[in-house]
């Protein structure tokens, strides 16, 4: 592999490293690029140009690409010869920056009729001190109802701006690499195959802290008097033998009861199915067409199946993917070469069922 450090404005390359010890890159969604560490083997009595501070990271290996960032704290170590060196992915910058309106009344975001990737579009795709780039921006998400709001304080960094506004859609954002932001919905198209022969340290379990399927979603008809509608999902209820409430904040103002309805309803489509979250480390990844690729390759937003993993086909019957899994966050320890890997899915009940049999014959093989 490769560590490609640039010029600030990212349009030369002031040193490309070789000679480098515990490179680890992590990736998750929402968010993208996030951090990686690595040690150069320096004097750290010499000054070092390339390795300063907001300085661009590229790594790769081959001719590809895999984690994008910049250098956000060089520390010479006291062990000789060695500088460790700390990055944040592009995605930092969501974190860095907010929202800044031109006068004091701008606070207050009017943003009824109006959908995530409009606000997207205008606010941050304006915004050139922001350094970030607009890639795909799905344009099908949710149009928030006449007479919806946003306050956003001053200063409301980028990132809690678009969770804010993701809330109704649930989808992902990223910023990749070049900087480039994207918003859409998650993949559902298989990147990656992963024996279970590859795996070790396998972890499935119902992620019971997300599932609801009975809200009571607030609203302010005056922007005072707060009341409130009950919206539920009686499938839900009856499938897994429960009710499971919770309150729901709905994001920005909302002054009417079919909109808190309309709120509602759209998070439920997204809670009242129970997710399945696993975590498991890989050492081998391959294509579709069964060609191994470096782990590094991975990120996060990628789906992966293990497909030696399910049940036969005729215990199966119509269901198809209890081994497939959209990833929401890796980890690539380039010393070790292996790969840790965080996905979530949405599974029926009698998938769960079916990870749970297959998790408990991995133990007792």
């Amino acid at each position: 592999m490769f560590i490609q450090i640039l010029s600030p404005d990212g349009s030369r390359v002031l040193n490309e490293l070789r000679d480098f010890e515990g490179l680890r890159t992590e990736t998750c969604m929402p968010g993208g690029f996030t951090v990686a560490n690595f040690t150069a083997v320096r004097p750290i009595k010499q000054y070092w140009s390339d390795l300063v501070a907001f300085n661009p990271i590229r790594i790769g290996h081959e001719d590809l690409t895999v984690w994008e960032g910049y250098i956000d704290q060089p520390i010479k170590s006291l062990a000789p010869d060695k500088i460790a060196i700390q990055c944040l992915g592009w995605s930092a910058r969501l974190k860095e920056m907010g929202y800044e309106p031109a006068d004091e009344t701008g606070y207050i975001v009017p943003v009824g009729g109006e959908a995530a990737s409009t606000i997207i579009t205008a606010i941050l795709g304006a915004d050139a001190d922001l350094q970030l780039s607009l890639g795909t921006i799905d344009t099908t998400d949710y149009v928030f109802p006449e007479g919806h709001a946003f306050m956003w304080f001053p200063f409301a960094t980028y990132q809690d701006m678009l969770d804010e506004m993701n809330t109704p859609n649930g989808w992902e954002y990223a910023v990749w690499e070049n900087g480039t932001l994207s918003y859409q919905p998650a993949s559902t198209t298989v990147d990656w195959h992963v024996l279970t022969t590859d795996c070790s340290d396998l972890q499935i379990t119902p992620d019971t802290e997300s599932f609801c399927n009975y809200v009571v979603a607030g609203y302010t008809p005056d922007g005072a008097t707060n009341l409130s509608v009950v919206v539920e999902d009686t499938d839900s209820q009856s499938l897994y033998g429960r009710v499971v409430k919770k309150r729901l904040d709905i994001p920005g103002y909302c002054f009417n009861a079919a909109d808190a309805t309309a709120f509602g309803t759209q998070y439920l489509a997204e809670t009242s199915t129970l997710k399945v979250n696993a975590e498991f480390t890989c050492n081998r990844v391959y294509d579709s067409n069964g060609t191994e690729h470096h782990l590094s390759e991975v990120r996060a937003g990628d789906v992966v199946r293990i497909p030696d993993w399910l049940p036969t086909e005729e215990v199966l019957g119509s269901i198809s993917n209890i081994g497939t899994f959209p990833l929401k966050a890796t980890c690539y320890e380039a010393d070790s070469n292996t790969l840790r890997v965080t996905p979530t899915s949405f599974v029926s009940s009698v998938e769960i069922l079916f990870s749970r049999l297959s998790i408990m014959g991995a133990l007792l093989d």
